[in-house]
């Protein structure tokens, strides 16, 4: 059960993203704006001087946030493995510690290692949901087992969408900060949903299990 909660608990991150971006005194764009715009240190324009004006307040709210984030992923992703089935989630808990780097170091510390951390989080996190997608299509849980590779998929187009579209700051009219949200929300989502329902199956079999009364 400690598993299902720590992996339950990566929805703090969107309460705290949605927290951190009211407290900016100029307006933050879920289209313009990157997500780690949110744990900047410095206020300036980013990147290098020539895209929107980055100033956030809160920047150790939200850093603090990703890291606790990335924590709870990896530990949680473990405690949660199969025995036998394990390649998916230590895959997952790889993606969570790219996203540790992520907080660890932020855009404009360390771009490098933040980009880094970043494509770990999303192609290696998202690859250990699409191994563990496979294993619930092979057990019959279609509907879950699809979702989870379309989480991967959406997590490769989303990164590599904003990849393309940080010079000009869109891509196919479609905002960079759409495009990096494409391929990181449904992540967060799905750790949170599976967290709920690791939770399900564990009290669902100590129910199957229990003795029952004459």
């Amino acid at each position: 059960m400690a598993g299902a909660f720590l992996l339950f608990s990566s929805f703090q991150w969107f309460l705290v993203q949605a927290a951190v971006a009211e407290g900016w005194r100029t307006p933050y764009s879920l289209s313009r704006n990157f997500i780690s715009d949110l744990g900047a240190l410095h206020c300036a324009r980013f990147p290098s001087g020539t895209g929107p004006y980055v100033c956030s307040p809160a920047h150790s709210v939200m850093n603090v946030s990703i890291v606790l984030w990335g924590v709870t992923w990896a530990v949680g992703a473990l405690l949660t493995a199969e025995r036998g089935h394990l390649t998916g989630n230590v895959l997952l808990a790889v993606g969570g510690l790219g996203t540790v780097l992520v907080g660890v170091w932020p855009e404009d510390t360390n771009l490098t290692v933040h980009a880094l951390g970043a494509l770990i989080h999303t192609v290696v996190g998202g690859a250990g949901m699409a191994v563990i997608g496979l294993r619930r299509l092979r057990r019959g849980h279609a509907l879950s087992g699809v979702l989870s590779i379309l989480v991967f998929v959406a997590a490769v187009v989303g990164i590599a969408a904003t990849g393309m579209a940080a010079d000009s700051g869109s891509l196919l009219h479609v905002g960079l900060g759409v495009w990096e949200r494409i391929g990181i929300w449904p992540q967060a989502a799905w750790l949170t949903v599976a967290g709920v329902g690791t939770a399900w199956a564990a009290v669902a079999r100590k129910e199957t299990a229990a003795p029952k009364a004459a």
